[in-house]
């Protein structure tokens, strides 16, 4: 899912570039038909134009290294970029009990451990081996004898105390090292799941940001835009232009990581 999510991204991106370097067609085709055309504003923009088909290409072939083609993506486009709540909070301490309670490696982790007292049990009672008591019965014939007979032997083995204790011994070691992994293990998963929480909080004030952003700097552009006609400022278009596609593009990204970073934590917990 978290492929999938970049993936939409990048085709995200790609449309958003597209769009983009249509228009810096239309502004290079004016810009070169005015009356005075400005030589360096045209130049900023065709050199833009380029970095801008660069980016595209390199999307477009990571979309293709990955085994997705623009219109062949599986899942719900509309959510991939929705994973995560609006404006989420979560809360550490529950987002931490959750995590021990059901990750899988935690759990993983656990079942070896009581597995290991199982074995020192065995190994306990292996001090006590199996007492075998065995009865014969005689049937003798009448002629010769006035009586059948009966046996009943009684065996008792006698273990090697030095070679059991040394297996409890072992195995308790074990145990011990099982132990130990539990620990590892949880504190390696509840590390991660705090990097993931803090990068979660700096994502969405990031995110928040970049959204009042965004809509300043396409009414900027689009002033600009609608300027050109008569003032021919290319330079001033092109610097609005080139900070309304880096802003958007610099969105999209968040977005991305920011889901992204709500499904790992979905895993960590056990959650698909």
């Amino acid at each position: 899912m978290i492929s999938g999510i970049e993936n939409y991204k990048n085709q995200k991106e790609i449309e958003l570039l597209n769009t983009a370097i249509k228009n810096l067609e239309n502004t290079l085709y004016t810009a070169n038909h005015s009356s005075s055309p400005n030589l360096i504003a045209i130049a900023k923009l065709e050199i833009l134009k380029s970095q801008l088909e660069i980016k595209k290409n390199n999307l477009e072939e990571a979309l293709s290294s990955s085994h997705y083609s623009m219109g062949e993506l599986t899942f719900k486009e509309n959510e991939l970029l929705s994973i995560a709540p609006k404006n989420v909070e979560l809360n550490k301490e529950q987002e931490l009990h959750q995590i021990s309670a059901t990750n899988y490696d935690i759990a993983i982790a656990r079942l070896d451990e009581e597995k290991s007292q199982k074995d020192i049990t065995l190994a306990k009672k292996s001090f006590l081996e199996d007492v075998n008591v065995t009865g014969v019965y005689y049937f003798r014939s009448k002629q010769y004898y006035n009586y059948d007979m009966f046996s009943i032997a009684l065996s008792i083995p006698l273990p090697i105390y030095g070679k059991q204790a040394k297996l409890v011994e072992q195995k308790k070691k074990e145990s011990l090292a099982f132990k130990s992994e539990v620990k590892n293990t949880k504190n390696k998963t509840h590390h991660l799941a705090l990097k993931l929480l803090k990068k979660l909080e700096t994502l969405q004030k990031n995110l928040e940001a970049l959204n009042k952003i965004v809509g300043q700097n396409e009414k900027i552009a689009q002033i600009y835009a609608l300027d050109l006609k008569s003032s021919g400022d290319y330079n001033a278009y092109y610097n609005a232009f080139n900070d309304k596609i880096n802003i958007q593009i610099t969105q999209l990204e968040t977005l991305s990581a920011l889901n992204s970073a709500y499904l790992s934590l979905q895993n960590l917990k056990g959650l698909e």
